[in-house]
């Protein structure tokens, strides 16, 4: 019989990001099927740069146009799943 507190699976970040720092798209390696994410990008003050909904497969990438800087990925899927990393656009 489990304790009070104990869980019975603990699941592990299973994003991760290809060629950080990035030139021109960022790809996003996954190891899961996440359809319907919600995909942002903020910048270091906070401003929205890219919000886009989309499936996240084995390898999806993101097309964008920004200055070069330190920016926020967010990634949110159903279930409370988020996901959060610094990328770094060259």
């Amino acid at each position: 019989m489990p304790s009070t507190l104990s869980i019975d699976t603990f699941e592990t970040d299973f994003i991760n990001i290809k060629n950080n720092p990035f030139t021109n798209k960022v790809t996003i390696l996954s190891s899961k099927i996440i359809e319907n994410a919600t995909i942002s990008i903020v910048d270091i003050t906070g401003k929205l740069v890219h919000n886009s909904k989309q499936t996240i497969s084995n390898e999806t990438q993101i097309a964008l146009e920004i200055a070069s800087g330190i920016y926020i990925l967010f990634i949110e899927a159903k279930d409370n799943y988020i996901f959060k990393t610094k990328i770094v656009k060259q």
